[in-house]
């Protein structure tokens, strides 16, 4: 499969790409040029690698960038605005693509009313940062049954019920 990551250097995406290209996968390693990644392997000599900065790029050409790729899936680990989700949205819906994966962050839920935070848990977003994530979730969940955009979403945030596990297990409180 090929596949597109977008923040392919960054906390998640330098070892997500390095799992991808083991399993089997063609994979594009979208960065802004500015650091390398914080795992040196050796499978990052098949990893295609391309500059490119979504901040720099205007009207929606950074997306153009990515839908001429034609992945069949796209991480998007940098999606930070509303603006970013419905530019991506718009580029990749004429290409073949398979499945876009937005990353969001726990921000987007905000402080937590129960533990663990679920999907289905009233929001209460952190700052700009947290608004901008939850109203790109919102967006992607109301396209998504749409069946015009294929997607999904994925929170990056510690797994608390593990955790939670592991002390009562452990008689700790």
């Amino acid at each position: 499969m090929k596949i597109v990551v977008i923040g392919g250097s960054g906390h998640i995406g330098t070892y997500l790409v390095l799992k991808l290209v083991k399993a089997g996968h063609q994979v594009i390693s979208i960065t802004r040029g500015q650091s390398k990644p914080y795992k040196e392997d050796a499978a990052w000599g098949e990893v295609e690698q391309i500059i490119l900065d979504r901040a720099k790029e205007s009207n929606g050409e950074f997306e153009r960038k990515i839908a001429v790729l034609n992945a069949d899936v796209v991480l998007d680990l940098i999606n930070f605005t509303l603006e970013d989700t419905t530019c991506v949205e718009e580029a990749l819906k004429k290409t073949n693509l398979s499945h876009y994966i937005f990353c969001s962050f726990i921000w987007a839920h905000g402080k937590a009313t129960t533990m663990p935070v679920i999907e289905e848990q009233s929001k209460f977003p952190l700052e700009e940062y947290g608004i901008q994530k939850a109203k790109s979730e919102e967006y992607l969940h109301n396209l998504l049954p749409t069946g015009e955009f294929p997607g999904d979403r994925y929170h990056a945030r510690p797994d608390f019920r593990s955790r939670v596990g592991n002390y009562e297990s452990n008689g700790q409180s």
